[in-house]
Protein backbone atom coordinates (compact mmCIF):
# COMPACT_ATOMS: atom_id res chain seq x y z
CA UNK A 1 0.00 0.00 0.00
CA UNK A 2 1.46 3.56 -0.88
CA UNK A 3 0.94 6.43 1.10
CA UNK A 4 -1.75 9.29 0.09
CA UNK A 5 -0.23 11.29 -2.60
CA UNK A 6 -1.04 14.90 0.07
CA UNK A 7 1.39 12.80 2.36
CA UNK A 8 4.31 12.64 -0.05
CA UNK A 9 5.30 15.91 -0.92
CA UNK A 10 5.33 16.20 3.28
CA UNK A 11 7.56 12.87 3.73
CA UNK A 12 9.76 14.31 0.59
CA UNK A 13 10.62 17.45 2.31
CA UNK A 14 11.35 15.66 5.94
CA UNK A 15 13.69 13.81 4.35
CA UNK A 16 15.47 16.00 2.67
CA UNK A 17 15.85 18.54 5.67
CA UNK A 18 16.72 15.74 7.58
CA UNK A 19 20.00 15.48 5.62
CA UNK A 20 20.84 19.02 6.07
CA UNK A 21 21.45 19.87 9.74
CA UNK A 22 25.16 21.45 9.85
CA UNK A 23 27.91 19.60 11.39
CA UNK A 24 29.01 21.09 14.30
CA UNK A 25 32.31 23.40 14.01
CA UNK A 26 34.83 22.12 16.48
CA UNK A 27 32.08 19.57 17.93
CA UNK A 28 29.61 22.27 19.12
CA UNK A 29 26.35 23.48 17.23
CA UNK A 30 26.71 27.00 15.42
CA UNK A 31 23.80 28.35 17.33
CA UNK A 32 25.11 27.32 21.26
CA UNK A 33 27.99 27.73 23.51
CA UNK A 34 29.86 25.16 25.69
CA UNK A 35 30.17 26.03 29.26
CA UNK A 36 33.36 25.33 31.16
CA UNK A 37 30.64 23.73 33.62
CA UNK A 38 29.45 21.31 31.22
CA UNK A 39 32.85 20.07 30.89
CA UNK A 40 33.83 20.10 34.97
CA UNK A 41 30.60 20.81 37.29
CA UNK A 42 32.91 21.01 40.24
CA UNK A 43 34.06 24.68 38.06
CA UNK A 44 33.86 27.81 40.42
CA UNK A 45 34.02 29.51 36.74
CA UNK A 46 30.33 29.28 36.04
CA UNK A 47 28.53 30.61 33.27
CA UNK A 48 31.96 31.31 31.60
CA UNK A 49 32.12 29.81 28.09
CA UNK A 50 34.78 27.50 27.09
CA UNK A 51 33.56 27.36 23.69
CA UNK A 52 30.81 30.46 21.86
CA UNK A 53 28.29 30.34 19.87
CA UNK A 54 29.15 31.32 16.72
CA UNK A 55 28.92 34.70 15.55
CA UNK A 56 28.91 36.58 12.31
CA UNK A 57 31.63 38.59 11.06
CA UNK A 58 32.93 39.79 7.41
CA UNK A 59 36.24 38.48 5.19
CA UNK A 60 37.78 41.81 6.22
CA UNK A 61 37.74 41.00 10.00
CA UNK A 62 39.05 37.27 9.01
CA UNK A 63 41.68 38.42 7.00
CA UNK A 64 43.02 40.74 9.89
CA UNK A 65 42.89 37.99 12.21
CA UNK A 66 44.56 35.06 10.19
CA UNK A 67 47.78 37.84 9.31
CA UNK A 68 47.77 38.79 12.76
CA UNK A 69 48.29 34.96 13.72
CA UNK A 70 45.09 34.30 16.06
CA UNK A 71 43.20 32.22 14.45
CA UNK A 72 43.30 28.43 15.74
CA UNK A 73 40.83 26.83 13.46
CA UNK A 74 39.45 26.89 10.20
CA UNK A 75 36.76 24.97 8.21
CA UNK A 76 35.25 26.14 4.30
CA UNK A 77 31.88 25.59 3.78
CA UNK A 78 30.54 26.54 0.47
CA UNK A 79 30.49 30.45 0.69
CA UNK A 80 30.98 30.40 4.35
CA UNK A 81 34.26 30.42 6.21
CA UNK A 82 33.79 28.78 10.04
CA UNK A 83 37.08 30.05 11.93
CA UNK A 84 38.09 30.88 15.57
CA UNK A 85 40.41 32.08 18.03
CA UNK A 86 41.40 32.02 21.59
CA UNK A 87 41.52 34.59 24.33
CA UNK A 88 41.99 34.42 27.66
CA UNK A 89 39.04 36.09 30.43
CA UNK A 90 40.04 36.91 33.44
CA UNK A 91 37.17 35.72 36.15
CA UNK A 92 37.36 37.09 39.59
CA UNK A 93 36.67 34.79 42.11
CA UNK A 94 35.46 35.31 45.84
CA UNK A 95 38.84 34.64 47.92
CA UNK A 96 41.43 34.51 45.73
CA UNK A 97 43.29 37.21 44.90
CA UNK A 98 44.15 36.85 40.95
CA UNK A 99 41.11 35.25 40.28
CA UNK A 100 41.25 32.94 37.43
CA UNK A 101 41.90 32.89 33.90
CA UNK A 102 39.84 30.86 31.31
CA UNK A 103 40.99 30.28 28.05
CA UNK A 104 37.57 30.47 25.35
CA UNK A 105 37.59 29.76 22.09
CA UNK A 106 35.33 32.49 19.95
CA UNK A 107 33.90 30.68 17.01
CA UNK A 108 32.77 32.92 13.75
CA UNK A 109 31.73 32.93 10.26
CA UNK A 110 32.06 35.05 7.36
CA UNK A 111 30.84 35.02 3.84
CA UNK A 112 33.85 34.84 1.55
CA UNK A 113 34.29 35.25 -1.86
CA UNK A 114 35.43 32.60 -4.75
Amino acid sequence: MSAPRSCLPLALLFVACAGTTPRPFLGVPEDRALLLEEENPQTPLRGIPKVTAVRLTDEASYRALKRSGRVVAEERRGEWLYFAIQGELHVPLPGAADGALAIVTERFKARVGG
